[in-house]
């Protein structure tokens, strides 16, 4: 485990549930999150996968070109940890 932060209590998650935590697998770095987003399904159809660019217009062509032909659960946007 490289760092973990976890929602306090008032926060946008379940006080104690996974803020942020990243960690070292292989050499590389991943990051996980629990989602205090309440969503319409209940076992997630999905995975996220964090990225980080140089720019918007990088992060743009390269999301159109995952995207195309799928289905956006979860479209380009500031949502606290993503921006």
């Amino acid at each position: 485990m490289v760092r973990v932060e976890r929602y306090a209590q008032g926060e946008a998650g379940p006080a104690g549930s996974i803020k942020v935590a990243v960690f070292t697998l292989c050499g590389r770095e991943f990051m996980c999150s629990d989602s205090p987003i309440m969503h319409g399904f209940t076992f997630t159809p999905s995975s996220s996968t964090f990225v980080e660019f140089d720019s918007i217009e990088e992060l743009e062509r390269v999301f159109g070109i995952l995207s195309d032909g799928g289905q956006v659960l979860m479209p380009l946007g500031n949502y606290g940890f993503s921006q």
